[in-house]
């Protein structure tokens, strides 16, 4: 059977790529794992049409890779384990279907990128509750399926807020709607018309789809449309920044910002981190957190005001003083924050090390890295480090961004391989185990491999999703 001739059935010839130039940049390294260079690029422009390509894909018994974001590609999710596969590429698909600004909901497809829809939420005096420095086009969608953290813990209702309903075709080719929009007729416009906006992402009936979707890597089905909760726009905004010599002279304050819900985004950097997001030169002190404060409709600048003082206090109780950023950096820490860190300039070649812990054992973390990097021969003077609270401050994850060039590859993935372990062993939570994450995460958790393997089998039977992801191709067919 000529496999590339029934897609181009499907999506068109024009959408059916094989190019070499264009197949190349989907495989190669990241994370120190080499991956596939795929069969073809099908670029999907309707659920029906992703609907179709799956069902192909499983007479045909070919790997499918969903990938919605534009390049350069750094995810390992979205780059292909196995030979011979087909990435689905959904980065065309750029319609924000609805905005519904009484119940604050967006339903959009997965190729709009915040740069597309930021500005569409503005125009409704909406916005996002956004991750650390989104690259250009990064995609929505997939930024909220890989979970990415949002900077403002106070308002995430759970690990995966915002996100809401979807469709999804899960890998048994069935195409459904998840969440409440499950109960209703399959076709967004008719829901629509009855008054129905996606909202609650929970459902059908007991069920909550989105919890297998979330951080599946694309191995449970592949989304073409996604409700997100959106919050009103900011009418006023500022930015501060808290130095400490210290992470642990800097936990007590976060502590307590977090407990009594203040602030509109809060993270913390190491002095290294802090420069690669804001510029090389950036006066920094060894640890400093950063505090975002916003006012909206009521009374936006008597909040600001208000929580500026409140926050002020709490710097003060633990012996620190917190600095109007604009003050001292201008405007570079706001452009910053819309940035990507890992992607632009110098910044692309450094491994990203990540997973969830809690305040109180950051420190330990960093103490713990930072000894590796002296056993690896790597200098640990050039480790950037993110924490960013999670989930009303319940936890946070830490980042160690782990730069290198072609003289210190060597020292970096070594740092990189003992790290990971070395973390896992002291209960860092790989909550998103890339690469060679899934053998460390599962091998310590057998239940949950076990439960994980059994909802790969339903929704992905013959394992034609994104093989070789999640449990290290212990179930790819």
């Amino acid at each position: 059977m000529n496999i590339i001739g029934s897609f181009e059935a499907i999506v068109g010839k024009d959408n059916v790529l094989t190019d070499d130039s264009v197949l190349s940049v989907y495989g190669g390294e990241r994370s120190f794992v080499v991956y596939e260079k795929p069969l073809a690029v099908v670029k999907v422009h309707s659920g029906q049409e992703a609907e179709a390509v799956v069902n192909l894909a499983l007479q045909e018994s070919i790997p499918l890779v969903p990938v919605s974001s534009g390049g350069r590609h750094t995810s390992p999710a979205s780059a292909p384990s196995v030979p011979g596969a087909v990435i689905v590429d959904l980065s065309e698909m750029k319609k924000i279907i609805s905005i519904n600004r009484a119940f604050c909901i967006a339903v959009i497809e997965p190729g709009v990128t915040y740069e597309e829809l930021l500005p569409a939420l503005a125009e409704e005096g909406l916005t996002i509750n956004m991750p650390l420095s989104p690259k250009k086009n990064k995609s929505v969608v997939a930024d909220l399926l890989e979970v990415n953290p949002r900077r403002n813990a106070a308002t995430q209702w759970n690990y995966i807020d915002p996100m809401r309903c979807t469709e999804v075709t899960f890998g048994d080719g069935n195409r459904q709607f998840t969440g409440e929009a499950g109960g209703g007729v399959l076709d967004l416009e008719k829901q629509q018309a009855q008054g129905k906006w996606q909202i609650n992402g929970a459902g059908p009936m007991m069920l909550d789809f989105c919890r297998i979707l979330a951080g599946s890597q694309g191995t449970m089905g592949i989304v073409t449309w996604m409700s997100v909760k959106c919050e009103p726009l900011e009418t006023v905004k500022k930015n501060y920044v808290v130095r400490a010599d210290s992470f642990d002279a800097l936990r007590g304050f976060a502590h307590e910002v977090l407990k009594w819900r203040f602030a509109d985004g809060l993270f913390l950097l190491n002095g290294e981190g802090f420069r690669r997001l804001v510029s090389a030169d950036a006066p920094a002190a060894p640890w400093q957190a950063v505090v975002e404060i916003a006012g909206r409709e009521i009374l936006p600048q008597m909040r600001v005001d208000q929580q500026e003082s409140d926050i002020s206090d709490l710097a003060l109780k633990y012996g620190l003083k917190m600095f109007n950023a604009e003050n001292i950096y201008g405007s570079s820490l706001q452009m910053a924050l819309n940035r990507n860190v890992q992607s632009d300039g110098a910044a692309q070649n450094a491994a990203r090390l990540f997973f969830v812990t809690t305040l109180a054992e950051v420190q330990e973390f960093e103490s713990v890295v930072n000894n590796l990097a002296a056993e690896s021969g790597y200098p640990a003077a050039e480790l950037g480090i993110y924490v960013q609270p999670l989930h009303q401050g319940t936890s946070v994850q830490v980042e160690f961004w782990i730069p290198f060039n072609e003289s210190s590859k060597a020292a970096a993935k070594t740092l990189f391989d003992k790290a990971s372990k070395a973390c896992a062993e002291r209960h860092g939570y790989f909550a998103r185990p890339y690469g060679t994450w899934a053998d460390i995460a599962y091998a310590k958790d057998a239940e949950s491999a076990s439960l994980l393997s059994r909802l790969y089998e339903i929704f992905n039977p013959k394992g034609i999703l994104n093989p070789g992801k999640l449990l290290a191709g212990k179930n790819n067919k």
